[in-house]
């Protein structure tokens, strides 16, 4: 087990952050909720078209992505909004599909999307992440309002996050080749493993030169590989992502209880809590 060499100093639960929340997350599907789904169809286009990712010419009449563009819509998609109560044009949105009983990963808008970029040795991730029972799903559409505040997106990626904590829970990924690096360098290459090549879109409403990257992301251990990209970067000197890595880890801890958490991570966040990084 790697540690870090520090001095204990006492319960470590006192020096846990805590949570704080901006924003009022909601979760619906689109039977719960159709009027919400439409709101996070239409803030997805537009998140989307404000990072330049898509053409005017991707929305339909509605106002939202064509069907033939947004493939994770349907009934096994859980929607989640994050809406600021001070501020009504402040909002974010992210989906996750889950697989219908009896399904396979192979279903997955995700997968259909990158199957004949993905390696020999990624298929053999995904194939023997099944075979061990892990709980597959596809994480989708994260997108925020034009002019909205990032934060929004960061507190629903920090909910589901904290959910799937310590879960079998694995989430297949199609992520813009140019947001993947980000969120490399955010949250450590640990919780994107790349598992093919990038994908192309041969579609004239993408912008040209978009490319997909498709990843697959351990969530059940996602703040304990943050933990131990933290630990690694502090051993070898790495100020630059001890700063980044410890940022997204006493972000992504907030609030958590300190029982059963890793030993990783507790001994990481206190050691961020109480000293410069």
């Amino acid at each position: 087990m790697t540690t870090i060499d520090i001095e204990p100093i006492g319960d470590l639960r006192e020096y846990f952050p805590p949570r704080i929340d901006t924003y009022n997350i909601e979760r619906f599907t689109e039977s719960e909720n159709p009027f919400a789904a439409v709101q996070a169809w239409k803030i997805h286009y537009q998140g989307y078209h404000d990072s330049g990712f898509v053409h005017t010419s991707a929305a339909n009449e509605h106002g939202y992505l064509a069907d033939s563009i947004d493939k994770s819509r349907g009934p096994h998609t859980d929607y989640l909004l994050a809406k600021n109560p001070d501020n009504a044009e402040d909002v974010a949105t992210m989906r996750k599909i889950n697989l219908a009983e009896g399904e396979s990963y192979r279903a997955l808008p995700a997968y259909g999307l990158s199957k004949g970029a993905i390696t020999p040795e990624g298929q053999a991730l995904l194939d023997w992440l099944e075979e061990q029972g892990a709980e597959i799903k596809e994480l989708a559409a994260l997108a925020r309002a034009p002019n909205s505040n990032p934060m929004g997106a960061h507190e629903l990626f920090r909910e589901v996050i904290q959910a799937a904590n310590g879960t079998q829970e694995v989430w297949l990924s199609t992520i813009v080749s140019t947001t993947c690096l980000s969120l490399m360098q955010s949250f450590g290459q640990r919780n994107f493993l790349s598992i093919g090549d990038n994908v192309s879109l041969d579609d004239n409403r993408v912008v040209e030169g978009i490319e997909l990257s498709p990843v697959v992301i351990p969530a059940g251990n996602f703040i304990h590989n943050v933990a131990l990209g933290y630990i690694e970067a502090v051993q070898s000197g790495n100020r630059l992502a001890v700063r980044s890595l410890g940022r997204s880890l006493v972000f992504l801890t907030a609030g958590l209880p300190y029982d059963g958490l890793p030993p990783e991570v507790a001994e990481s966040v206190n050691n961020i809590t109480n000293r410069v990084v």
